[in-house]
């Protein structure tokens, strides 16, 4: 399938973009002023007063200039309160404009029935239910810029995760069990049951009946190890495009993940950062679209490398007949 034409009016673009980027920059450097206000405030408030008395420049009550510089200081983290708020809606609204300038035309040129979702993600119990990661109550799920749509018939459904959650005992740090890219693709391959293909060893198995399936492929077996509750399952699944295209993107980046549930595949590709991250410097707006399109470009290559669209005929053309 072709690219369909991008109509973008550039100058227009950049006319609504430049002043957001521009306000976000200035409420940036005044945060980073008061920040270090604040910082010295809080340095004068225990050291002012004593300096003060020790040469003797003022007389009286020490409350007195002590509870003064409090009052500065506090108006101070006032100043930087609201100062904040101001940049991340600054931010905000810049990162929003942006990707429904460009980002959303990019997606329509790109993919079929495309719907972009800035502020909706994957939701944390689907997520669960994927078996990709386990999450607890004690993680924390963020999920962003959730994008639908249809590519050669075959359906998917992506969006920005992150996973945390507090590691330690006292002095509490917090730990990132994931900070990338979600993407489940519809497979239309007659198989019902789950199978699960990772990389650590020490993996936890979906089911405690899931047994280890190793392939005839001794590259594969090294990189990854797969399990599921029935072998000729798995063997039907991991056909040798599927396992070529597997380790392609093992080579790549090993922080990858991959379920299938009987009727979606699943990747978790970890360490990416967001798609349609706006810059914050001067730029170029074709150079954003073809930023953009090479980001959407991994979809596009999974149903393509791993056949699915191939897949997707074949069941359509056994529909019709």
């Amino acid at each position: 399938m072709a690219d369909k034409r991008i109509e973008l009016n550039g100058e227009e673009i950049l006319k609504t973009l430049s002043p957001l980027r521009r306000r976000y920059a200035v409420y940036k450097i005044i945060r980073k002023v008061i920040n270090g206000l604040v910082t010295l405030g809080v340095i004068a408030c225990f050291v002012g007063p004593f300096l003060l008395f020790k040469y003797e420049i003022v007389s009286g009550d020490t409350r007195l200039y002590f509870m003064g510089f409090m009052a500065i200081d506090f108006v101070l983290i006032g100043f930087r309160f609201a100062c904040g708020k101001l940049c991340d809606k600054a931010k905000r609204k810049y990162a929003d404009t942006y990707k429904q300038l460009i980002s959303r035309p990019v997606l329509d040129s790109c993919f079929d029935n495309a719907q972009f979702e800035p502020d909706a993600g994957y939701p944390r119990e689907e997520f669960r239910a994927s078996g990709l990661l386990p999450i607890h109550a004690g993680h924390t799920y963020t999920s962003e810029d959730l994008i639908t749509g249809t590519y050669k018939g075959v359906a998917f459904r992506r969006a920005d995760i992150r996973i945390t959650h507090e590691s330690g005992g006292k002095h509490k740090t917090t730990v990132v069990d994931a900070d990338g890219r979600l993407l489940e693709v519809a497979f239309h391959k007659e198989i019902r049951e789950s199978i699960r293909i990772v990389k650590e060893p020490k993996a936890i198995r979906l089911f405690s009946e899931d047994v280890l399936v190793e392939t005839e492929d001794m590259d594969f077996n090294q990189k990854f190890n797969v399990y599921a509750r029935d072998k000729h399952s798995a063997f039907y699944f991991l056909t040798p495009p599927v396992i070529e295209y597997f380790k392609q993107m093992y080579d790549r980046d090993d922080a990858i993940y991959i379920t299938f549930n009987g009727e979606k595949l699943y990747f978790l590709i970890s360490g990416h950062g967001g798609i349609f991250e706006p810059p914050y410097r001067e730029f170029d707006i074709w150079d954003e679209v073809r930023k953009c399109k090479s980001e959407l470009e991994e979809i596009r290559e999974i149903i393509e490398d791993m056949q699915l669209d191939v897949v997707a005929r074949q069941e359509e053309m056994l529909k019709d007949s």
